[in-house]
C-alpha cells in the first residue's frame, strides 16, 4: 500500500507512530512542502470556495457549515470534475 500525505502535522506524527511500531507498510510518499496543484483534494476546496459559494453571505457559522456540506454533496456526484481534478495533478486513478 502507498499513501500519499501532504506535510499536515497530524500526517507527520502518524508516520512517526508507524516507524517507531516498526510497521513496514504502509510505504509513505511525501508531497513537497508547498504544492496545493499536487493536491486533488486542493481542487474540491477551490471549486466551493470560488464557484458554489462565490457571493454567498452565511448569516452565522452553521449556516456556512450547512452551505460547505452541499456544495461537497453536490460534488460527490460530478464524476468528471474529479476526474479532471486528478488528471490536473497527473495522478491516475
Amino acid at each position: 500500500m502507498l499513501v500519499v500525505w501532504d506535510r499536515y502535522s497530524a500526517h507527520r506524527k502518524a508516520a512517526r507512530l508507524l516507524i517507531e511500531t516498526g510497521a513496514e507498510w504502509p510505504e509513505v510518499v511525501w508531497l513537497p512542502a508547498y504544492a496545493p496543484e499536487l493536491n486533488p483534494v486542493e481542487m474540491v476546496w477551490n471549486h466551493s470556495k470560488y464557484s458554489d459559494l462565490a457571493n454567498f453571505l452565511a448569516v452565522d457559522v452553521n449556516h456556512l457549515r450547512q452551505a460547505v456540506s452541499a456544495s461537497i454533496n453536490r460534488m460527490r456526484q460530478k464524476h468528471n470534475i474529479k476526474r479532471a481534478w486528478f488528471a490536473y495533478a497527473r495522478l491516475e486513478l
